[in-house]
């Protein structure tokens, strides 16, 4: 959980975005909904994702469309260090899309 935590501080302390809870899940919000944290309880992981993720250039190989149309997302482990320079700048790239809008 303290993944979780830092990356929830992450999202909103240093990218300024809003959480709201939709669906019973985080969305994080800067002009529109960017990302999400979608925790699945029985595998002690969750899902880091992208609502514009089919528009992202990123090289992050972990980032994956898993069969959707536009949102991709990361799997992490509970325990997994998240914060780190890739997911810095998918997030950076997930700001700029939200900016352009």
């Amino acid at each position: 959980q303290k993944s979780l935590w830092e990356l929830h501080l992450y999202l909103t302390e240093q990218c300024g975005l809003e959480p709201k809870i939709k669906f019973n899940i985080p969305f994080y919000y800067g002009r529109t909904w960017v990302c999400y944290i979608n925790v699945h309880v029985k595998s002690q992981s969750f899902e880091f994702c992208f609502l514009n993720g089919i528009e992202m250039s990123t090289q992050w190989e972990r980032l994956d469309m898993r069969g959707r149309q536009m949102v991709a997302g990361v799997v992490f482990k509970c325990d997994e260090k998240v914060i780190g320079p890739q997911l810095e700048e998918a997030v950076q790239e997930a700001l700029i899309l939200d900016e352009g809008l």
